[in-house]
């Protein structure tokens, strides 16, 4: 069994939040598929698609909650803010995950990184979150042989999820 992570703040999902982020990140991938999209890194990942969205909806589900956030779900609006019209989210399922900044993210906008890892849930980690420009360093730029390059800020490198907190509420 993996040892839960130390820091970050922490976010509890109700079975139905649960369910409904599996029911968006489904409808996701049907409509990547369907409209012949691809992933930010040109991945169908290692975990497979579908399991790329539901990651994805989990982990805005989680911040939306932990910073009292509206959450939208994104449907049909793919230049949408993930939640509260102002924070994107990053999702991964790799407990040493990192927040995958491109180059052509807005250097203003605010990214948080979710971890959505199934021994955890119904918790899901925050680890922090950076504004794109603060991300967009040449130490975390990394190209994988037929990706285009982007940046991989490690969890170490993120301001705390609480700063946010204060930061956004008004």
């Amino acid at each position: 069994m993996t040892d839960s992570p130390r820091g970050g703040g922490w976010a509890t999902l109700k079975a139905w939040e649960i369910e409904l982020g599996y029911y968006v990140g489904m409808h996701r991938s049907h409509f990547a598929v369907c409209e012949r999209l691809q992933h930010l890194d040109k991945a169908t990942s290692d975990f497979g698609g579908p399991n790329l969205h539901i990651c994805g909806a989990l982990g805005e589900i989680a911040v939306a909650n932990y910073l009292n956030l509206y959450w939208s779900s994104g449907w049909g609006d793919l230049n949408a803010p993930d939640v509260g019209f102002c924070v994107e989210v990053r999702a991964t399922n790799v407990i040493d995950g990192h927040l995958i900044i491109t180059p052509r993210d807005v250097d203003q906008k605010i990214f948080v990184l979710a971890r959505v890892c199934d021994v955890w849930l119904p918790r899901i980690q925050l680890p922090g979150w950076c504004r794109a420009v603060d991300g967009k360093k040449d130490e975390f730029r990394r190209a994988a042989p037929g990706r285009p390059a982007q940046f991989y800020v490690p969890q170490s490198q993120l301001e705390p999820i609480d700063a946010l907190m204060v930061r956004i509420t008004p």
